[in-house]
């Protein structure tokens, strides 16, 4: 990945009910994520369940993993990999996919059963579950039970979808399948093989949890805020991540030691007595952010006001008197905001 040209850093504040995740790029705010423990995306994670009761009128059954209401399983979206994972046996027989009744040959109540989020609880229903697992990477996605590549659409020339598919043909393992995301265009070999490591050994430690823990229990938690760090905003392009808290230091170079250990000298921890926002002054580029006047560098501001009906922005010149027009005045100040 080619260097920007700005200097770009990633603050990470971790707090016992919070965590906050400031990008800055020459000292400018310009992206912040907040993880508050109350409010986690469960989206994605990964559950040992049990099944608490089976609707065949529904096609249906609800299961218990371990949330404040039963989770809903679809008789369309169970599949029979992991519904005998503990006994290590397979259905016989393949089930009518449109037949919803055929669900209690498949599930009994208090059957252990591997799941995964799909939608999330919503006022009074619970999640929606899918048998279909999957652990997200930057670049692949990876099923598990599975044995096929699929590439993204979005990658078009046909020489870069058969380079993509040779190298990953020739890494993978046969129970595993892969999709290709749109970003791992012009990614090489190591890139692929690294990250699909990664997304292996991820496999492998929610797979003794299913084996050995005692459901309901989450075994991956996809929107984690390391997973997200990681997959999405760090890269070749950040000159340095740093941390205030040993143990997700800890985390963060453990993910990098299987994925990108290139990127590990870029991760440092905060040592400092005083807060890290304030270090960088971050706390203070927050404040202005909420601001409903936002200040200028040339002396103009924006005025934001939300209303009923629109939100009104408008732009003023302030104490900026220009040099040589009006026009020119007003003009600068537009493309200043």
């Amino acid at each position: 990945m080619k260097k920007d040209v700005y200097n770009t850093e990633i603050i990470v504040d971790v707090h016992p009910l919070e965590k906050r995740v400031a990008v800055l790029e020459d000292n400018k705010l310009v992206e912040l994520f907040v993880e508050r423990k109350d409010r986690q995306n469960i989206v994605g994670n990964i559950y040992k369940g049990f099944v608490k009761d089976v609707l065949p009128g529904m096609g249906a059954a609800f299961v218990e993993i371990g949330l404040q209401r039963t989770a809903f399983l679809h008789y369309s979206d169970i599949v029979t990999d992991f519904l005998d994972i503990f006994e290590n046996e397979r259905p016989a027989k393949r089930l009518n996919p449109r037949d919803s009744s055929q669900i209690v040959n498949l599930l009994k109540p208090g059957q252990e059963l591997v799941v995964q989020i799909h939608k999330g609880p919503l006022g009074s229903k619970g999640a929606r579950l899918t048998g279909q697992i999957s652990i997200p990477g930057k670049y692949l996605v990876l099923f598990p039970n599975k044995n096929k590549i699929a590439i993204s659409r979005k990658i078009y020339s046909q020489s870069e979808r058969g380079r993509i598919r040779n190298i990953l043909s020739a890494i993978k393992d046969p129970d595993f399948g892969i999709i290709v995301r749109t970003e791992a265009e012009g990614s090489d070999e190591e890139d692929f093989r690294n990250e699909y490591k990664a997304l292996v050994k991820t496999w492998r430690l929610a797979e003794k949890q299913i084996k050995y823990g005692k459901g309901p229990l989450c075994v991956f938690e996809e929107n984690a805020l390391e997973n997200y760090l990681i997959r999405d905003l760090f890269g070749e392009h950040v000159d340095r991540l740093v941390v205030n808290d040993r143990t997700f230091f800890k985390r963060i170079v453990g993910y990098l030691e299987d994925l990108s250990p290139e990127l590990i000298p870029s991760v440092e921890l905060y040592r400092e007595d005083s807060p890290i926002f304030d270090a960088w002054g971050i706390e203070k580029k927050i404040e202005t952010v909420f601001h409903s006047r936002i200040y200028l560098p040339s002396g103009g501001n924006i005025k934001i006001e939300q209303t009923e009906a629109l939100v009104a922005i408008d732009i003023n010149t302030g104490s900026f008197t220009g040099k040589t027009s009006y026009e020119e005045t007003v003009k600068r100040t537009n493309l200043e905001a």
